[in-house]
């Protein structure tokens, strides 16, 4: 795979997979508002190569801070938290991992974050 495509990989994982998912508020008028930040670490490239996201801690801070730590359990596919509804910053740190699936096995790739670190989004509620 060329590097190109490894870098449209980490940008799709990395920058295109911040969800910011519609969650409603049940309680009386005065809590929070929440919503949810959903970070995925596993992308496909055109190709339909699967690469995962590993070593990788990713801090958000806004109204809520979270942190997602990839080797928490390095099996999942996605991580996530409730926040409060608002504008928000996420960091990549240094020191983060792409590995190539290949069925039971991964192999580390050489990649490079090409998207912007840190980068912008934002939680809201929904009805």
């Amino acid at each position: 795979m060329n590097m190109n495509m490894r870098l449209a990989c980490i940008n799709a994982i990395l920058l295109c997979t911040w969800i910011c998912a519609a969650a409603s508020c049940a309680g009386a008028p005065d809590e929070e508002r929440t919503g949810e930040l959903s970070v995925n670490l596993v992308g496909a490239a055109q190709s339909g190569v699967i690469y995962r996201l590993r070593n990788a801690i990713i801090t958000v801070d806004g109204p809520s801070s979270a942190v997602f730590n990839t080797e928490g359990d390095p099996t999942q596919t996605s991580l996530s938290a409730n926040v409060v509804v608002g504008n928000y910053v996420a960091t990549v740190q240094g020191g983060w991992q792409l590995e190539r699936i290949d069925g039971p096995s991964a192999t580390p790739v050489d990649a490079t974050l090409v998207s912007e670190n840190p980068t912008s989004t934002s939680a809201s509620a929904g009805a």
